[in-house]
């Protein structure tokens, strides 16, 4: 069993020279360059994952911030459509107010229309009325030229 405090694993140069040594350092050369370079590719996967993690939430800030902006034009897009409907009601209101009044005033036309031809045939028959008594004035007053009263 190897422990940390054996000599295989130390990188101590102290070592007698024999091929066994030299094999072994050559060994723990190799490993610690591998664990070297595990170490630096680990070092620069995390610094990539770090940079990924930071451009995610970068994504995900702008994400988040693009969201907002689409909900804030959503919703003055609905308070426009509001205001759109409610004006839409309101001219219609006005146009049948407009249209009722139009009624009204081509009815009032109408009626005014009726009542100067009233008043003109009444005044037809006023005339008429007023000449058949002047004439029957004039009727009298021949007959009492004519036949005086005595």
């Amino acid at each position: 069993m190897v422990t940390c405090n054996s000599p295989i694993f130390s990188d101590d140069e102290r070592l007698p020279d024999n091929s066994l040594d030299k094999t072994l350092t050559t060994l723990r050369q190799i490993r610690n360059h591998r664990l070297a370079a595990s170490k630096r590719k680990l070092f620069k996967e995390k610094r990539l994952l770090q940079g990924l993690e930071n451009a995610l939430r970068h994504e995900q800030q702008m994400a988040d911030k693009q969201y907002q902006h689409y909900q804030a034009i959503r919703q003055n897009f609905v308070i426009d459509l509001q205001k759109s409907n409610n004006h839409k009601r309101e001219l219609a209101v006005s146009l049948d107010n407009e249209f009722v009044e139009k009624t009204t005033l081509a009815s009032i036309k109408e009626n005014i229309a009726a009542i100067k031809q009233q008043k003109q045939v009444q005044h037809k028959k006023i005339n008429i009325a007023t000449t058949d008594v002047r004439q029957r004035e004039i009727k009298v007053e021949k007959l009492d030229y004519l036949y005086p009263r005595q």
